[in-house]
């Protein structure tokens, strides 16, 4: 009799923890539902592409060199921005940067470069305008198309300015290889643009002015301690071998 008892409160213990288990079930299907809709509505992270990549070889000092891009919308019922690159189809989400790379050789020079938006409202447009310059023998132009630029190497200079105006203050370059990369985001309607230029110009001589003027002060030196010295008795008496003393 005792047996028998046990055995309805065994099978009342069984049943409690697979009912719980089915709660469990209930509360746990509407959080992972709940994090599904979420991942599903959350934007694409912002990603980048190279659009451009231009080898302009050697050049050779004083030079002016116009450069830039444009991003026009192929088909504007798409999403995104439609583009031909390298005779492929390239697509640039919103959001995304683009990333043009010019590559030049040069002996020593001075160097500088501006570049800036081409503005026309939320039709024609480019913002977050960034320009870097890279220095090294070894740098190599990124492949259109590629995730990324130049990475892992500190800038030898980076522009200043706006999201729409950049600036490269002259600076002296040692003979070697740069590259400059143009970065930035498309977010007119139909497109934008960019347009810059690059200086190069001869180091800077020193001046025959300077040359001159540091001339004068060595002999205007020389000549102060040649009249420090002990001073010559004019008056002295001479006789038929040179001044008495």
């Amino acid at each position: 009799a005792h047996l028998g008892n046990a055995t309805p409160a065994k099978s009342g213990r069984t049943d409690g923890p697979v009912h719980t288990g089915h709660a469990q079930r209930r509360l746990i299907q509407p959080g992972l539902l709940l994090a599904m809709l979420v991942g599903a509505t959350h934007p694409s992270q912002a990603a980048s592409q190279v659009t451009q990549v231009v080898e302009l070889g050697t050049l050779a000092a004083p030079i002016t060199m116009f450069l830039g891009d444009a991003f026009n919308d192929l088909d504007p019922n798409s999403p995104g921005l439609q583009l031909i690159r390298g005779g492929s189809a390239l697509s640039l989400s919103p959001g995304d940067t683009f990333i043009d790379q010019y590559r030049f050789s040069v002996a020593a020079v001075e160097f500088s470069a501006i570049a800036s938006t081409i503005d026309l409202t939320v039709v024609f447009n480019v913002n977050a305008l960034q320009v870097h310059l890279y220095g090294g023998d070894a740098l190599q132009l990124s492949s259109i198309g590629a995730p990324q630029g130049i990475t892992g190497i500190v800038p030898t200079a980076s522009a200043s300015g706006s999201g729409e105006l950049q600036t490269l203050q002259p600076l002296p370059l040692a003979a070697g290889t740069y590259v400059m990369e143009v970065r930035g985001q498309v977010d007119g309607l139909s497109g934008g643009s960019y347009a810059g230029v690059i200086n190069l110009s001869p180091v800077p001589e020193t001046s025959g002015w300077a040359l001159a003027l540091a001339g004068l002060a060595v002999l205007a030196a020389k000549r102060r301690l040649g009249t420090s010295g002990p001073s010559t008795n004019t008056h002295s008496k001479k006789g038929p071998f040179g001044p008495l003393t």
